[in-house]
């Protein structure tokens, strides 16, 4: 596991994770202490998906990221935001 967590854009310390799952790892930051429970898929094509530290996903947790308009179908909005953040409360 420790030479997958090198694929990921960054990697914290004590990242637990399943590198059987689905991850695009060159979109993901990784901060220390994480632990992402089995069936994740985190997928992020035109986006990045950002990490903190002390985070702690259950099992079958899916993240999609992308940079798109969910009110029209079919466009592109280019101020929508291009990245999902999750952090720690403490």
């Amino acid at each position: 596991m420790l030479v997958i967590s090198h694929a990921f854009h960054r990697c914290g310390k004590n990242l637990i994770f399943d590198p059987a799952d689905h991850f695009t790892y060159h979109t993901i930051e990784v901060g220390d202490y994480v632990s992402i429970g089995g069936g994740a898929m985190f997928i992020a094509a035109e986006s990045r998906i950002l990490i903190g530290n002390k985070v702690l996903f259950g099992p079958n947790v899916t993240i999609i990221g992308g940079n798109h308009n969910t009110s029209v179908i079919g466009t592109v909005d280019e101020n929508f935001g291009n990245e999902a953040a999750f952090e720690s409360a403490g």
